[in-house]
This record gives C-alpha cells, structure tokens and sequence, in this order.
C-alpha cells in the first residue's frame, strides 16, 4: 500500500471480482451495469496487463450472451483489452492479450457458429398465425455473429494498431456471413462499416498483399455460386471474371 497511496488496488480488486463472478444473474439491466462497471478499467490502460488478460479469458466467453446488451458491452470491453497489443519501439507489448491469437480463436468460433445455422436454417413460416421460432443453438449462432461483427469495428476505435495478420484473416468469415445478416436483419450496416475499415486502412506491403489474397478467395468463391463451374458455360461474365482471377 506504501507503493499506492491512492489504494487504488482496492478498485482494482472489486472490478475484478465483477469479472470473476459466475453468479447467474438474470436481469439484463444488472449485467448491462456489470460490464458499464468494469469498463472503468480503461482509465488504468497498459498499467493492469494481468487484468486485461483475465477480462479477455472470461469476457470472450460470452459472445453469445442472450441479452443483446450484454453483447454490446462484451464486445466493447473485448476491444478495449485488446487495445494494448502494440509494437513498441524496443520489441512487442508481450504482456498484454494478442490480438492475432484473440482473432484465430474468433475466427474458430465463428466458422462454428456458421456450421451450426447452415444445420439448422432459420425460415419464418407462418402456421396458424404462428412464427417458427429459432432454436437454441440457431440463437446462439447468430448472437456470435452479431458480436463479432461489433467488436471487429470496436477495434478500430480502441487500437492504435487494429490491424493484424489475424484481422486480415477475419475478413472472409466477414463477407461469408454477409447473407445471413441481411437475411435476419441485424447489423448489416455495421457489417459494412466493419469491412471498409479494414479496407481503408493504412497498410503496410505484407498485410496489404494479404488482405488482397483474401479479396481474391472472397471473389472466387462467389463467382463460383453465381456461376456454374462448367467449360461448357457460355456467359462471358463468368469468363471474363474467372479470366482476370486466374491471371
């Protein structure tokens, strides 16, 4: 305590102990104002690497919180901890959560999340002036999405440095779930932002030529739905776009 006469270590440790309670709570104001709480942090920045990696562990959890709320503030507090994965003048922040591993686990989930609503697709139907609802693990999909898709602009707004390998990486995921956005209208326009950001980026030659790599697979794997992969097609839109991919 002689080394922190402010005893600001006691706030510390009650914002972490808002992380670390598992109590179910199920009120989605007490957990919106949960997460406002620990949010605080921010104010302590590079300072609390430790607790930014145990806000990261727990918080990545909950992408597909049920509360929307919940998620909007997950994903903010998400960035946030990820803000101060930089490359400093004299080597790496190594202390703090890495975006690029953070990202590769998102992008396992997501690809999951993907898997699990093409299984079982969404279509309303009405039966007796009833809706078919969504099912748990749909809901659950869709809830991760709609998350990540928040957190990845976040990124932008948090990080000095946003844009990693891994954020490059993403960026199918990204466009591939385009689809399903505009189908269950939520966040197509975040969607959008999300990406343009990435693509208005400053970018160094190495990032540069693998976001164009990703544009590239992007490109091919929609011509290939709009388009029948057939010699014998004679659409010289088709053959004009593959051209230009196989140049």
């Amino acid at each position: 305590e002689n080394q922190d006469p402010r005893r600001m270590h006691r706030l510390i440790d009650f914002l972490c102990s808002l992380i670390k309670n598992n109590q179910t709570i199920e009120s989605a104001s007490n957990e919106r104002f949960r997460w406002r709480l620990v949010q605080e942090l921010r104010h302590f920045q590079w300072r609390i690497p430790l607790v930014w990696c145990a806000i990261n562990n727990f918080a990545k959890e909950l992408l597909d919180h049920q509360f929307e709320i919940v998620r909007e503030n997950i994903a903010n507090i998400l960035s946030m901890s990820l803000s101060f994965d930089i490359i400093l003048p004299n080597g790496r922040s190594t202390r703090h959560p890495n975006i690029d591993q953070f990202i590769n686990t998102i992008c396992e989930r997501l690809h999951q999340a993907i898997v699990a609503y093409e299984k079982t697709p969404f279509v309303p139907v009405n039966v007796s002036n009833q809706v078919v609802e969504i099912d748990f693990e749909t809901r659950k999909a869709l809830n991760l999405m709609e998350t990540v898709i928040q957190l990845h602009t976040y990124l932008f707004d948090w990080c000095q440095q946003p844009v990693k390998i891994a954020t490059i990486r993403i960026f199918p995921y990204l466009c591939e779930i385009e689809s399903i956005v505009a189908k269950h209208n939520f966040s197509e326009d975040i969607l959008t932002i999300s990406r343009m950001r990435v693509a208005m980026t400053y970018l160094h030659a190495d990032l540069l030529k693998a976001l164009i790599e990703q544009v590239e697979k992007v490109i091919k794997t929609r011509i290939h739905v709009l388009f029948p992969d057939d010699p014998s097609v004679n659409n010289p839109d088709y053959i004009q776009l593959h051209n230009r991919l196989q140049s």
